[in-house]
């Protein structure tokens, strides 16, 4: 997520073999300590991190989030594969004649310098969820209003929260869902 080189990363190993017995588990937090980003600059690189071709990435921290949103007691786990599909909230096209003719205009919905905007911001966290492969074929690139009677049947959190969180969704609250989420992610990988 921060972009370090595994160059950078490569010194940790041999720090961690060399730790003595005597307040090992100290001795782990502070060395990892140091070769990680604070927590300002995960927070930060998060909210702007493009998962495209990263699914398996951004399943698994939506996965972990989740987990935390209904404070998880191991009692059941989340589908993978291909029950449970990556919903993009604003979706990955919005520009081509198909897609206005066939789902509306989002476009127009975003407002100005939608084009460029949608670049930056749609493969972020703050635009991406999970949802049941079913919910998310009938929400597919429809307006944000019809997606949501899809999120209403999911039994999952993340999608709760848009529904409740959200009376419309532009650019403006896909980074204040990142900002939100990426909260969350300094609570749930936090090494302190």
């Amino acid at each position: 997520i921060c972009e370090y080189r595994t160059s950078e990363l490569d010194d940790i190993f041999p720090k961690l073999v060399g730790l003595t017995d005597d307040d090992i588990i100290s001795e782990l937090k502070k060395t990892l300590l140091e070769y990680m980003p604070s927590d300002d600059e995960f927070h930060d690189k998060l909210i702007k991190y493009n998962f495209k071709g990263n699914d398996h990435r951004i399943k698994y921290m939506l996965e972990e989030i989740e987990y935390y949103l209904i404070k998880d007691q191991k009692e059941f786990t989340i589908n993978r594969g291909v029950e449970l599909h990556l919903e993009h909230i604003i979706p990955q096209k919005i520009t081509t004649k198909r897609s206005k003719i066939e789902f509306g205009d989002w476009e127009t919905y975003l407002g100005p310098d939608a084009k460029q905007k949608h670049k930056e911001l749609v493969y972020t966290i703050g635009n991406l969820t999970l949802l049941a492969q079913k919910l998310n074929i009938r929400a597919s690139n429809n307006p944000f209003l019809n997606k949501k009677r899809e999120y209403k049947k999911s039994n999952l959190q993340l999608n709760r929260d848009i529904v409740k969180g959200y009376s419309r969704f532009t650019f403006r609250e896909v980074n204040k869902r990142a900002k939100k989420l990426a909260e969350i992610a300094l609570h749930i990988w936090k090494i302190n």
